[in-house]
């Protein structure tokens, strides 16, 4: 399967996710779960947050954050990867948009939105990024990366998917919406460039 035919089996598959069936008693948030496709693979966009932030310093995450009011969470996931990474917007292809994810100890769900950039040219945000990490879908399908952490957050123990590639452990809410697309991915193992 090419690069190119797994991203349009992801897109057919992302049309069919169901609405989420009670956002009731959350904060609302959005994230974008940006793919470029450089040197002929397709690669998932992350970034490190900033040591200096006060919530989830030094964090693996999608670019993303809180709906601001009148916006739809698919405007607010671009929105936020333009005010992270200086992505512009209409260079942003949205091609579906995930499961979302609850964050059990902050309170906030998060909806994730699959979209396609153009360019891997990134300018971050330095108050709020540290850096940006590109990681191809064979990368993160391949055998030895996924894993079940557990952690201690506001005093209880909770397990998540995890990722290892290299120095960087995806985990927590980032690793859960990981894990959700990688379900979507037809033949994951089998992707080629």
């Amino acid at each position: 399967m090419s690069a190119d035919d797994l991203i349009a089996g992801l897109a057919e598959r992302l049309q069919e996710t169901q609405e989420d069936a009670n956002l009731e008693g959350w904060a609302m948030a959005a994230v974008l779960v940006p793919l470029v496709k450089h040197q002929g693979e397709w690669r998932l966009v992350f970034t490190r947050r900033s040591e200096d932030l006060t919530h989830h310093a030094g964090e693996i995450s999608f670019p993303g954050g809180r709906i601001d009011e009148g916006e739809t969470p698919a405007q607010a996931a671009v929105r936020e990867t333009h005010e992270e990474l200086a992505v512009p917007p209409q260079t942003v292809e949205l091609i579906g948009r995930l499961p979302s994810v609850p964050t059990r100890v902050s309170g906030y769900l998060i909806e994730p939105w699959v979209g396609l950039i153009e360019s891997n040219e990134f300018d971050p945000n330095p108050a709020e990024i540290a850096e940006v990490i590109e990681i191809s879908l064979e990368t993160i399908t391949g055998p030895g990366v996924e894993r079940v952490q557990k952690f201690i957050r506001g005093g209880g123990v909770y397990e998540s998917f995890a990722y290892d590639i290299g120095p960087n452990i995806i985990w927590g809410a980032t690793g859960r919406i990981v894990r959700n697309l990688i379900e979507l991915l037809p033949e994951p193992k089998q992707v080629i460039s």
